[in-house]
């Protein structure tokens, strides 16, 4: 015997497939919620158990449901009339017992909207009734947004300068319904294809998006006087970077997976002939692809002892096989082991680019998963396997 407590959630579970009949504009009731045949130990127990269904039925509500009965035999009560279902005739019995009238309309509205607009959409729409009451207040800006990428596939502007009357973040904070639509309503010429997931957006629906930018600082004073008008610390779009022709003869990379937690080391390394060091925040190693120029020169890269940390070092041999580590090492480990945290729980990965005794330490990062943090080592104690490095490159 089902409680009155289980029913409502029974019922509650109805809605979804009115929202979607409702879409696909199918008949579905009536709708009706069979119930068991267990019988309670005590017909006391049974009396409580029905009571408020029948209270909540159509005899005693004006919505509600209807309930039919059957005949039980049982060894211990003998025939007794049991509730054998209970249903809904229609959707406005389900919807008013539900007190869902207003979100139902609203509802409704929506739907009619978006398929008078895009009947390509009835099927997204019949398997994400959700979204469209979450949405339910949006859908006018929603398709107006949409209406502007039909007419002006691949824009080829930023994301707020799209001429829709919405809010300047209305766009940016909708990414994720809007992702859905466009790939449903847009033909596939009008559709990157090669960029997938709502974090490509902009990429995928042809927009512009903000140039990826490096910090680089010139540890010469010379140097930059002669080829930077003086300038030692600058930020760029990297496409920028990438036509420097400056002939430097090291280049320092410093790795932050978090946003230049670590700056402090980069605006302190001391003055170095000739000398550049790059500042990224676990993407510079990805950008560095486009500087060519840094093709013949010495690489020094620095990054956390942990997966990631030797994961990025071997990306960057890919692209600059010259590349060099510092303070990954079982010296700088040993030194400040005290100083480990959790990682990541990276799973190892093939890294033959890595040298022998950087690959057992990556592999000791991965079955302990063990992280050393760039900003547990001590500023005298870097400096000083800079120099090595430094003095090894130069000799």
């Amino acid at each position: 015997m089902i409680s009155f407590v289980d029913l409502q959630k029974k019922i509650t579970k109805l809605y979804p497939k009115v929202l979607q009949a409702h879409v696909e504009q199918k008949s579905i009731f009536p709708l009706i919620v069979p119930f068991d045949k267990t019988f309670p130990k005590e017909l006391s127990q049974w009396h409580d158990l029905i009571e408020p269904i029948i209270a909540h039925s159509r005899e005693h509500h004006q919505f509600g449901y209807s309930i039919a009965y059957t005949q039980l035999h049982m060894r211990k009560h003998g025939v007794q009339t049991v509730i054998k279902e209970i249903s809904f005739d229609n959707e406005a019995q389900l919807i008013g017992y539900l007190n869902k009238q207003e979100e139902y309309a609203s509802f409704t509205s929506n739907v009619a909207k978006i398929l008078q607009n895009y009947p390509v959409l009835k099927t997204w729409m019949s398997n994400n009734t959700s979204s469209i009451l979450e949405y339910e207040l949006d859908w006018d800006s929603l398709l107006a947004v949409v209406s502007y990428f039909v007419s002006n596939a691949s824009p080829g502007i930023f994301i707020r300068e799209i001429p829709v009357p919405v809010h300047t973040k209305f766009i940016e904070q909708h990414k994720a319904v809007l992702y859905e639509l466009l790939n449903e309503v847009l033909p596939p010429a009008a559709i990157q294809q090669q960029y997938s997931g709502v974090s490509q957006f902009e990429l995928r629906f042809g927009l512009k998006i903000i140039p990826a930018r490096i910090r680089i600082r010139l540890l010469d004073a010379t140097f930059a006087r002669y080829y930077n008008n003086g300038m030692t610390d600058i930020e760029a779009p990297v496409d920028e970077l990438a036509n420097l022709e400056w002939p430097l003869q090291k280049v320092i990379v410093l790795e932050n997976k978090k946003n230049f937690e670590n700056a402090e080391v980069f605006l302190t390394l001391p003055n170095m002939e000739s000398t550049a060091v790059i500042f990224g925040s676990g993407k510079a190693v990805s950008l560095l692809s486009k500087l060519k120029w840094l093709a013949p020169i010495p690489i020094l890269y620095w990054g956390d002892i942990d997966a990631e940390g030797f994961e990025m070092l071997h990306q960057l041999r890919i692209l600059f096989p010259q590349t060099a580590s510092f303070c990954m090492d079982e010296e700088t480990y040993q030194a400040f082991k005290e100083f480990e945290v959790k990682g990541s729980g990276a799973k190892e990965r093939t890294l033959d680019l890595l040298t022998a005794t950087e690959k057992k330490l990556y592999q000791q990062c991965c079955t302990k998963n063990m992280r050393l943090e760039q900003e547990r080592i001590a500023h005298p104690f870097m400096l000083e396997l800079l120099r090595k490095h430094i003095n090894h490159f130069n000799a």
